[in-house]
């Protein structure tokens, strides 16, 4: 099956990214985007579209890719790009340097000394040369190929002309490349009279050597010099489209170079010529009397020799071959064998119970006690939901978590693992055992049946090695990660165990270290390569589905591969997409500008399936059409939910989008399936987090001078600073503000300071929730590289009398309920932007007024700095994140959704009517004031996005608008200190 991936869908692609206009991505990844469609062979018109992205305009015509030649040949000439040769004798290394970029592959005579083991190049026959280029024809994809003319295969014009037409009509290449120069003129212009195009070669002529003295430079003196520029010009005149000069002085070959019309071929002949040639063995290291002017690129000769030692020692050793490399008859035709033979005198029993055919670890039974012991392998979301639903197994299964998250790990040891369910109510498991490495897992807890892998793809093989050092005999590892990771798994496991690939579909998220919140409800599909299997497997499905996770077995090779191919189709479509253009699932259906896109992802990913022999399973009908189908049913039923590919690049994480779009990439370049859109997508999220300045150490200050010497430092090292205020009570918003600061600039300081101006005397200061050791933990783990920590007395020293008046401020909707708050707020601010002196501040829009006090102070008292306003973190019940919450009662806490909810509502009402002012907020109040836990309605407003200040009923409601409201809840808080007051707003 072949799928054709057309011109128009690929321009249909590149529209699609007219969608960044609206999503308003980030100055950096613009600019990242461009150099990344500059370094793929996407065509002018993928470029361009790029670029226009960012102006509004079209994409330009579409410019394929070419192969090599004579015109793009010439071309490079023209431009001076140097010319990239390399020699290659069979398929595969014509495949690898077709792969690697290489401008021309010749098919050289050096075969007789580098393949042959000869001592010179001379018994290279025609039969020799033709043998080799036709292998080298086929792996070679792109470059053209050139034949070398064997000695005595040109003594005379028509015997050149002859053997050149020979070469190409039985082998296929494209052009034929002649020894000599002056003497071979007439040669040249008969064969290129013929219709073949012909290089030409001077300087040392391996042929010839012996005459020339051996294999040594030629042309070192000015005589000789001058005669080699007679023979190039004699070449170049003749009709040579270039010519190799090798083993000559740097300075007649930029002679040579200079004075003829056609591109020069150096072998160490200096760096002045317009392109350079070596022997593939030599760039290598598989040739032992390389030449002094070659280089080893890469030691391959080692790596081989290595490989080889390995598999002799494996084969003596009776380590290879394993259970996977080997074919099993079923066990009833097996049994009907033996006692077929069991009469005969001539069978010796032995040859089956005691020989090699049969390795130690397909003869272990799977599972034999079932599983008692498990091991999560993974302290993420993923890992954490499964750890927390298996710990409460009906089973009495013993659950160990493996995690390198140390904080986690403290906080689930002290306090247990906190389960937030998908209806908001939230359980507290303490009986898991955590464990930081597999010494210590098994030393404190004792060897596993069934070791589950929810690290990232990236971590498999560490995760497999793991795996293996902590099961115990007949054990078996699961995986449930994203992309193609069993092939990793079953190499490290070498077949001691056995490795089930399962898909499972239920989302998570962590809130905070030792709290993850089951985010979507789904299955796990256990996959079973093997069907005789499935009852031993059947302890796995009873241990999942007794923990409250719904589990399938999916039976037979053919059908594991399509279940694990169907997940891969829609992960390559929603987590580069929605990570790139920073939307939910569910955008991908509403907004049409990703149609064409999805579609290209799709054409390719079918493509590679189909060069891998995989026909993904989809339905019935067109397969790209069933496809599409199943993505846009997987996004129905995810709309709402972020991917976990956007949840890394948003927290600065590292992304699985190498084991996911970046496999089919790799899948492609091998199997010589073009995938252009998925090789952009993948090195687009690659460089949306680029990785962190590990040269700055983390530091915790407590001085403004010390933190002002250190920015200062900091500014003449040309780092730009991210400053992130808070005031303590750390919390995942700010860390969302930590990792933003982390994307966008090169140090971030997070500011940890309880500032008692912005509280009035009957609000909570003495209760506000704080613990700064955690505190430096959390902003330390979430990428700050320094937490200002001052004092009270050092900010606000007795003699301190200065405060930043704002006017009018206290007349608008949470200035008029908290008089004086803002003038705190200003001040502090003001102190922490000349002591850290950041070049982007950032603030979350939850406290929507006072991003707006703050981008006016900035504005009007000319920091020279920018503002940057993240998005409000929510629970997954929508709560907006705060430090007060951990105040909330129970009660309280269960109640405190609505407020979200109820500004969402009348937002979309707004939408889709077109409400009033009045009507708004009349709204507001309608179905708030409704709810019995709501004590107080402080205020609603509709304020201007730019000043704060209230719109008018008899003004219109421009876009941007912000409608907040703060509210005061029923009962006591938690802590027994004053009500517990919330606000929130939604931007309109």
């Amino acid at each position: 099956m072949i799928f054709l991936y057309s011109g128009c869908t690929r321009m249909r692609a590149l529209h699609t990214l007219h969608a960044c206009v609206q999503i308003r991505l980030p100055l950096r990844p613009r600019a990242t985007f461009l150099t990344i469609a500059r370094k793929h062979a996407l065509g002018q018109e993928f470029k361009s579209g790029i670029r226009n992205v960012y102006s509004n305009g079209t994409a330009a015509q579409e410019s394929p890719k070419r192969a090599m030649n004579l015109r793009i040949f010439r071309r490079m000439y023209k431009k001076k790009e140097p010319i990239a040769v390399i020699t290659a004798y069979d398929y595969p290394s014509a495949k690898f340097a077709s792969n690697a970029g290489a401008d021309l592959i010749l098919v050289g005579d050096s075969m007789g000394m580098v393949v042959h083991g000869n001592s010179n190049t001379i018994s290279v026959t025609m039969d020799d040369m033709i043998r080799h280029c036709k292998a080298v024809r086929k792996g070679a994809n792109g470059p053209l190929v050139v034949a070398d003319m064997p000695f005595g295969s040109f003594v005379t014009p028509s015997d050149a002309a002859a053997n050149a037409c020979r070469i190409l009509k039985e082998s296929g290449v494209d052009l034929v490349k002649l020894e000599g120069g002056k003497r071979v003129a007439e040669h040249v212009k008969l064969v290129t009279n013929t219709g073949i195009p012909v290089i030409g070669h001077i300087g040392l002529l391996p042929q010839t050597s012996t005459q020339l003295g051996g294999f040594c430079a030629q042309g070192k003196t000015a005589k000789t010099a001058l005669s080699l520029l007679e023979d190039a010009q004699s070449l170049a005149d003749a009709g040579c489209i270039a010519i190799v000069l090798e083993c000559v002085p740097d300075e007649i070959a930029r002679i040579v170079t200079e004075n003829v019309s056609i591109p020069t071929i150096g072998i160490g002949a200096g760096s002045g010529t317009s392109g350079q040639v070596l022997v593939l063995h030599d760039v290598l290291g598989m040739y032992d009397r390389a030449p002094r002017f070659s280089h080893v690129f890469a030691p391959a000769g080692n790596v081989m020799e290595q490989g080889i030692s390995a598999y002799v020692s494996a084969v003596k050793q009776r380590n290879f071959p394993t259970s996977k490399h080997t074919v099993y008859m079923k066990d009833k035709e097996r049994d009907q064998l033996l006692a077929a033979l069991e009469d005969r005198h001539d069978y010796k029993k032995t040859c089956f119970e005691h020989g090699a055919t049969v390795s130690e670890s397909a003869t272990k039974e799977f599972l034999p006690n079932g599983v008692q012991h498990v091991c999560v392998i993974g302290g993420g979301a993923i890992g954490s939901l499964l750890t927390a639903k298996l710990a409460n197994n009906e089973q009495g299964v013993k659950v160990t978590m493996l995690s390198s998250w140390e904080a986690h790990r403290n906080r689930i040891v002290e306090d247990g693992l906190v389960l937030q369910k998908l209806d908001g109510n939230t359980t507290l498991t303490k009986s898991i055992n955590v464990a930081a490495s597999p010494d210590n897992l098994v030393s404190e807890h004792g060897q596993v049946d069934l070791a589950i892998i929810a690290t990232k793809g990236t971590h498999t093989e560490k995760a497999a090695a793991y795996s293996k050092q902590i099961l115990r005999d007949g054990g078996c590892v699961l995986t449930v990660q994203n992309g193609i990771n069993t092939p990793i798994i079953e190499k490290v496991l070498d077949g001691q165990y056995q490795t089930l690939p399962s898909i499972l579909t239920h989302g998570a998220k962590i809130l905070q270290a030792g709290q993850v919140a089951h985010t979507g409800e789904g299955c796990l599909f256990l996959g079973l390569n093997n069907e005789h299997l499935s009852e031993d497997a059947e302890s796995i499905t009873e241990l999942f589905t007794s923990a409250g996770l719904p589990c399938q077995m999916v039976k037979g090779e053919t059908q594991v591969t399509n279940m694990i191919w169907r997940k891969l189709l829609v992960n390559a479509v929603v987590n580069p997409l929605t990570a790139i253009f920073a939307v939910k699932n569910g955008d991908l259906l509403r907004n049409t500008q990703f149609v064409p896109l999805m579609e290209a992802v799709i054409n390719e990913s079918l493509a590679v399936a189909a060069a891998k022999g995989i026909v993904p399973i989809l339905g019935e009908g067109d397969i790209r059409e069933a496809a599409m189908s199943e993505v846009r049913s997987v996004l129905e039923t995810t709309a709402a939910n972020t991917s976990s590919m956007l949840s890394d690049v948003q927290r600065s994480q590292e992304t699985e989008i190498a084991c996911i779009t970046g496999y089919l990439v790799h899948e492609g370049a091998r199997l010589h399936v073009p995938t252009p859109i998925l090789s952009f997508l993948t090195d687009a999220v690659a460089a949306m987090n680029p990785p962190h300045d590990r040269s700055i150490k983390f530091s915790q200050i407590s001085s403004i001078q010390e933190m002002q010497d250190t920015a200062k430092s900091m500014s003449m090292e040309r780092k730009t600073i991210g400053c992130v205020p808070t005031m303590g009570g750390i919390h995942e918003g700010h860390l969302d503000l930590v990792r933003a600061a982390r994307k966008y600039t090169d140090v971030v300081v997070a500011t940890v300071f309880l500032n008692k101006k912005q509280f009035a005397a009957h609000e909570d200061l003495d209760k506000y929730p704080q613990s700064l050791e955690r505190d430096i933990t959390l902003l330390r783990n979430a990428g700050a590289d320094i937490v200002f920590t001052p004092s009270s007395d050092e900010m606000y020293p007795p003699q301190f009398r200065t405060n930043v008046e704002l006017e009018g401020i206290d007349d608008l909707s949470e200035g008029k309920s908290r008089p004086g708050f803002f003038k705190g707020v200003a001040t502090v601010v003001s102190k922490l932007f000349n002591i850290v002196r950041p070049d982007i501040a950032f603030f979350g829009q939850k406290d929507a007024l006072q991003c707006i006090v703050i981008k006016n102070l900035v504005q009007d008292m000319s920091y020279p700095l920018k503002v940057h306003i993240c998005p409000t973190a929510r629970e997954p019940d929508g709560l907006a994140m705060s430090t007060r919450n951990k105040r909330l009662s129970e009660q309280q806490r269960s109640m405190a959704p609505v407020f979200y909810r109820t500004l969402h509502n009348v937002s979309d009402k707004h939408r889709q009517q077109g409400l009033t002012v009045t009507q708004i907020k009349e709204l507001v109040r309608e179905q708030l004031t409704a709810v019995p836990g709501i004590r107080t309605l402080d205020y609603v407003s509709i304020a201007n996005p730019c000043t704060g200040e209230e719109i008018h009923d008899s003004e219109p409601i421009m876009e941007g608008a912000i409608l907040s409201a703060a509210i005061s809840l029923v009962g006591e808080a938690a802590d027994g200190g004053p009500p517990v007051r919330l606000l929130d707003n939604i931007v309109l």
